[in-house]
Parts: structure tokens; sequence; C-alpha cells
């Protein structure tokens, strides 16, 4: 039949030209996701990266994360302390889990680094009571008790931190990217540094002061 119903009447055809298939939809949708698996390539282009799903309109230069980052840090109720001390716990007992979270953060928000600085003052109070019990355990007086906590603050934690982060974060955008649209964030190195850095901190300032007395009597009582 051409077009025509039974009583020669014409039949309305409705016109298909500006609709898609939604294979085609689904398949167009998801090569534009803007996330690649780790060593892969992104596939799409800079001129797309600001419609990519629920990120559009909310990417964020570095300079604004830190200031987001910075006005957090003054309001204690915007932080998840609850959640930053799970991470503590995981770091010691199971990491992967943790740098699963970034991998999650990444997909949600759009930023390998950390947005909560409740993780950074739980770290904080970490280096004051730690460094508080080494001082006691070593019988260091009140000047080498505040010499010893500066030093752990901003040479061990802060500059060393910053000096490797950087060392990284410049290596790896420089010859271990492969996703052109998308870089290394300098937070998310200084958090890598940061993970790292607790567990050394429970194991220097917590564990060996408590295991060093007891080797030091064991080692009189076998020289007695």
């Amino acid at each position: 039949m051409n077009n025509q119903s039974v009583t020669g009447r014409p039949v309305h055809q409705p016109s298909t030209s500006g609709v898609q298939s939604p294979t085609f939809n689904k398949q167009h949708r998801y090569s534009r996701s803007g996330y690649a698996s780790p060593g892969g390539y992104s596939t799409y282009s800079s001129n797309t990266a600001d419609r990519v799903g629920c990120l559009t309109a909310i990417r964020m230069s570095a300079s604004a994360k830190l200031g987001r980052f910075i006005r957090r840090l003054l309001h204690f109720r915007q932080m998840d302390f609850e959640f930053a001390f799970w991470q503590m716990l995981y770091l010691l007992i199971q990491p992967s889990k943790v740098y699963k979270n970034f991998i999650y953060r990444k997909r949600t928000k759009d930023q390998f680094a950390r947005d909560d600085p409740a993780f950074l003052v739980l770290l904080s109070l970490s280096l004051l009571f730690s460094s508080v019990f080494y001082s006691i355990a070593l019988n260091l007086s009140t000047w080498g008790f505040v010499k010893f906590f500066l030093w752990s603050v901003f040479i061990d934690c802060i500059a060393v931190g910053v000096v490797i982060a950087t060392v990284l974060w410049l290596f790896s955008n420089r010859f271990l990217r492969k996703v052109q649209d998308q870089d290394v964030e300098w937070g998310y190195c200084f958090d890598v540094h940061l993970n790292a850095f607790f567990p050394c901190l429970v194991l220097l300032h917590v564990l060996l002061p408590i295991i060093y007395p007891s080797e030091s009597l064991i080692k009189n009582i076998s020289l007695f």
C-alpha cells in the first residue's frame, strides 16, 4: 500500500527525521563520559569538557578548590570527622579502601584530592598528642617538647610533604600522564603523602616509645 487506508484516505506517517534510536543515544552518552580507566585515554575533547553529565558547570580551578577548602576549615560543623576517623583506621588495616574512596570522589565531585579538612584537623591533633606521649616516654624537657613538636609539624609533615608532592606532581604530569584533558592534582599528591605519613606517625611516635623502654630493660638485664 502507498500510505493509503482501505477507505482511500491518506494515512499520516509520523516523521522520524528528528528522532534518534535508543542505541545511538546510549552509545553517544557513554562515549563522552569523560572518565577513563587508569592508564587509558579520555574519550572526550576539551571542547566538551564542561558538559559531562552531572559535572556541568561545577568544574573549579585549583585556586577555587583551595579557597573552598580553607573556608570549610573555619566551620567545624561542616566537617565529617566520623568519615575522617574511618580513613585513619583503614589506613592502618586496609589502605586500599581509602584509595577506592578517592576514585569515588573523582567520579562524583571531579577531584581526587580531599575537599573536607576534617582529616587534616585529626592528623594535627594526632601529631600533638603523639608528640606529648613521645616526650613523656623519653623524658624530654618542656623546651625539648616544643622543639620536637615544631619539627614534626613543619619539617617532617609539611616541608617534606610539599617537596615530595611537588616533585611527584611535576613528574607525573610530565612523564606519566596519558589523558590529555585531565592532569594530576597537586592536592592529591599531598594527600598521598599524608596517607603515608599517618601510619609512620603511629609507628614512630606511639609504638616505638612503648617498645623502647622494654628493649632497654632487656638490654640492661642481659648486661647484668
